[in-house]
This record gives C-alpha cells, structure tokens and sequence, in this order.
C-alpha cells in the first residue's frame, strides 16, 4: 500500500492553492499542515481506499473517504483548496430576507450569483433547484446528471426557505469556481458525474 502522489501534484496543489504549503508525506500518509493546532490528513486504509482527516491537537476527525486514486486526488486537492482560502461569503442573503414573491427572488439572485447556479421551477443538471410543492410550501435540491434528487430542504416555507436556495447557491457557485480552477491547474476535464460527487 502506498499513496502515489509525484513531486508534480503537489506543485500543482500548492499552485491551485495560491500559497505555500507545509506537507511532510510518507508512503501510507500524506500531513498538510496548516498551522500549530491543525492538520489534514490522508491515510490509504487498504488499497484503494482512503481516509481524509483533520487533525486537531492529535485528535482524528474523519472527513471524507475515497474509494479510488483518481478520487482521492480530485478531492483531496479540492478540499485543501477550500481550507486554505477564504471563507464562503454568504452576507448577500440579507437582500433576500423577508422577499415572499418569486419573480423577485429571481431577480436578487440573477444580479448577485448569476444564473448558471440556480432554477426557480425549472429543473436543471448540476443546479440548486427550487420547487413549489403547495401552498407556500417549497423544496430545493441539487438535481444530477442522471436525473437524481439530493434534496437539501423539503416541504419549508417561504421566507425562510428562499434565503436558504440563495445561500445554497452561493455555495455551489463557490464549488464549482473550486472545480473549475482545479481543472484549469491539473488540466484535467472532470465529468458531470465527478462534479456531482463533488458538490452534493
């Protein structure tokens, strides 16, 4: 058993990034420290299976688990690149606070997220998607490529709910950004199926 990652990846890492990493590796564990009390960790378990953990002050928190090498590599680097930057800003939501009508949360959210991230009654691959599911009731979702739901909120009302897609979608556009710039950096073109596992 052993991690394979080259000198390469982590230059690539370190360049998707944006900054210098601190990363001791041995044959079954990879550290990125990043700073006195913490730590990520990827360990293979057995072969072809790993596990991704923070470590604070010696304490094990399992994160993720990867069942491939091509898995591992694309999440780790995604991962590492989401905690190493800044956190998602979500303070836009206040716009959307107390708004009942959906015509006027399209309209917020197509002027600060974009429409590439979200549909209002319209179900669309690798968006959040919001439903009208009665009166005044409503579910978001993220629909797949294949057509499967992961549902974030069900049956929630209105106004709590539409500050709830708009954060989603937020999130999503932050992921996807994450995507995108891994894919520029590892020239690497990930299938929607991959996206999905990412983002759901």
């Amino acid at each position: 058993m052993s991690i394979d990652l080259e000198k390469a990846y982590f230059k690539k890492l370190e360049k998707y990034v944006g900054k210098k990493i601190n990363i001791v590796s041995n044959e079954s564990e990879i550290t990125v420290i990043y700073d006195v009390e913490t730590s990520y960790v990827l360990k293979e378990e057995k072969k072809l299976f790993y596990s991704f953990y923070c470590m604070q002050r010696n304490e094990y928190i399992k994160i993720a688990e990867y069942h491939s090498e091509q898995e591992m590599k694309i999440n780790f680097a995604i991962a590492i690149k989401g905690f190493f930057s800044e956190g998602i800003d979500y303070s836009g939501s206040e716009k959307i606070e107390g708004v009942v009508k959906l015509s006027d949360v399209n309209e917020i959210m197509k002027l600060h997220i974009g429409e590439s991230y979200y549909s209002i009654m319209n179900p669309k691959k690798l968006k959040i998607n919001l439903e009208e599911k009665g009166s005044n009731k409503y579910n978001i979702y993220l629909l797949g490529p294949n057509g499967e739901c992961e549902y974030i909120e069900e049956n929630e009302e209105a106004p709590f709910v539409f500050e709830r897609f708009y954060n989603e979608a937020v999130y999503l556009k932050v992921i996807l950004e994450r995507v995108r710039g891994y894919e520029a950096i590892f020239k690497e073109t990930l299938s929607e199926k991959e996206i999905y596992d990412i983002i759901k």
